[in-house]
């Protein structure tokens, strides 16, 4: 990606705020469950997992369930992954999500002009620009941020949110948990997005 499209692409980011959620489909896959909603994930041994409508397979942690859930609606397919919870320093149980919806694109819309689309339906603050050049996203070459959100009536979530289009998916991938537990797990988080892998080239 061109160097002056990047620096564009991060300056319309962070100056311009994003308006409401797009949708009650994406802000239910990122919050439902940070506290507990669902059953609690057991720990497995590190597995990769194919999301086939995306093309893309990823690796995730044994903390992390290798049984996603999958939702279709509204033309999206939406995999949505859980950890095994962690406790803050508050003593709230959290359940962070990965989450990877898929929608088909114009043939001739591009990367950024997706991103940018998405960004600007989003209810997140950005904080951080991050793009694909040193192997951030694995195999994906994309845009992302590092952002935060309320979840009311008074949790913050902090968030990686991905966007990349393969073929004639757009694909949005979300890596999400309350800002108690990021710092924690930026770490894990990081590995899952470093892992992600065209699945013409997964094992």
């Amino acid at each position: 990606m061109e160097g002056s499209k990047i620096e564009a692409i991060k300056a319309m980011i962070i100056s311009r705020p994003g308006a409401l959620v797009e949708a009650a489909f994406l802000f239910l896959c990122l919050t439902y469950g940070a506290l507990g909603g669902y059953a609690q994930a057991k720990d497995l041994p590190p597995t990769a997992v194919r999301i086939p409508e995306a093309g893309l397979s990823v690796s995730l942690p044994s903390t992390w369930s290798s049984n996603p859930e999958k939702t279709e609606r509204s033309g999206r397919t939406l995999y949505r992954f859980q950890r095994s919870p962690i406790t803050d320093p508050s003593g709230q149980r959290i359940i962070p999500n990965f989450a990877v919806v898929i929608e088909s694109v114009p043939p001739d819309q591009d990367v950024i002009e997706y991103s940018t689309e998405k960004r600007l339906k989003s209810p997140f603050k950005v904080l951080k620009v991050i793009t694909s050049e040193n192997g951030e996203f694995g195999d994906v070459s994309g845009i992302g941020y590092i952002a935060t959100y309320n979840d009311p009536p008074q949790m913050v979530h902090k968030v990686y949110v991905v966007h990349t289009i393969i073929g004639d998916k757009g694909i949005q991938i979300f890596v999400d948990g309350t800002e108690s537990v990021f710092d924690t797990l930026d770490s894990e988080y990081k590995s899952i997005l470093r892992s992600f892998k065209l699945m013409s080239k997964a094992p």
